[in-house]
């Protein structure tokens, strides 16, 4: 799969995580459905340049044809890590990596420590009209386009954004980032989107990764999953709804879709939140709702993220 497959990414490591026949492997690239484009945000030659007819065939060789083409003496996982450009290669997913937390602060403002005020809150009206563009993820499931988000500094004039100081070093993030928010609506239902994005010294700000949740899904399930997975998980039955009681703030807790990426020393990170994506969701409620993101608390809102290498450390 590829990181910018719509959110087929996700299941190709559920895949490979729960169906363990000996020999399995997993390869996650900077590809778009069908994998015949480079949608890193940072290609320098759009057409993938990745072999796939040939490790296909060295895959069937040695698990068809009993033709020794090496495939087994390498390690099951292979991922390519945007912004440095390079593959690696682990025994499994996800690979090692530090769960650090960024908290929602003050000021907008993306932190290593928690916020002390437990009823602080930032408040956000819901525009409609937010969306994610035409070449996003979503997409080339039926255009057979490259992704390209291009810079996202228009779009998040629309959205609410906490936003870090710049990093001292180079950090690289792998595996599954894990968003809990605590918030209030003034609607029933609704959904939410967050998006991870990088802001360069220049304000260009690049896509990294995004995730959904309707509001009335947002419980987690007590029940054990019926696949492996490294992210909570939920039934979305309909038995399992949880409507909102308007006023009254309620906790989230969810993914955003799997991602290497790595960030500059000198670039920012953001965590984006709105509550539409016009170009590809259907409006819940019709009517925009307005939101109240609580900071503090005993659970405070926050980004874990998975830092494979390097420090998550900022400038003052």
């Amino acid at each position: 799969s590829g990181w910018f497959d719509s959110a087929f990414v996700r299941g190709a490591i559920e895949r490979f995580l729960t169906v363990r026949t000996p020999g399995s492997r997993l390869t996650l690239g900077p590809w778009q459905h069908g994998a015949d484009y480079n949608s890193s945000p940072f290609a320098v030659a759009r057409p993938s340049t990745f072999d796939h007819d040939g490790e296909l065939l060295r895959f069937f060789d040695q698990y068809l044809r009993g033709i020794d083409s090496g495939i087994a003496d390498e390690p099951p996982v292979h991922y390519y890590t945007v912004g440095a450009n390079r593959w690696q290669a682990v025994a499994d997913w996800p690979p090692p990596a530090e769960p650090v937390p960024l908290y929602l602060s003050t000021g907008e403002r993306l932190a290593l420590t928690a916020p002390e005020g437990a009823a602080d809150c930032d408040a956000f009206q819901v525009d409609p009209q937010a969306g994610t563009g035409h070449r996003s993820r979503w997409d080339p499931l039926a255009e057979g386009v490259a992704v390209d988000y291009g810079d996202r500094r228009a779009a998040d004039s629309r959205l609410l954004c906490y936003t870090s100081a710049p990093l001292v070093g180079d950090v690289e993030i792998t595996g599954h980032p894990l968003l809990t928010l605590r918030l209030s609506s003034t609607a029933s239902d609704g959904t939410i989107f967050a998006y991870l994005e990088d802001v360069a010294p220049d304000g260009r700000v690049t896509y990294v990764s995004e995730s959904e949740l309707r509001a009335i899904d947002r419980v987690l399930s007590a029940e054990p999953p019926p696949y492996r997975s490294p992210v909570p998980y939920r039934s979305y039955r309909r038995a399992d709804a949880r409507p909102l009681t308007p006023g009254e703030p309620a906790r989230f807790v969810f993914d955003l879709l799997p991602i290497s990426y790595l960030f500059r020393a000198g670039h920012r990170l953001r965590l984006a939140l709105s509550g539409a994506d016009s170009d590809h969701f259907a409006a819940i409620p019709e009517d925009p709702p307005l939101l109240h993101v609580y900071r503090g608390g005993p659970e405070p809102s926050r980004l874990m993220l998975p830092v494979a290498a390097g420090r998550l450390a900022f400038r003052d």
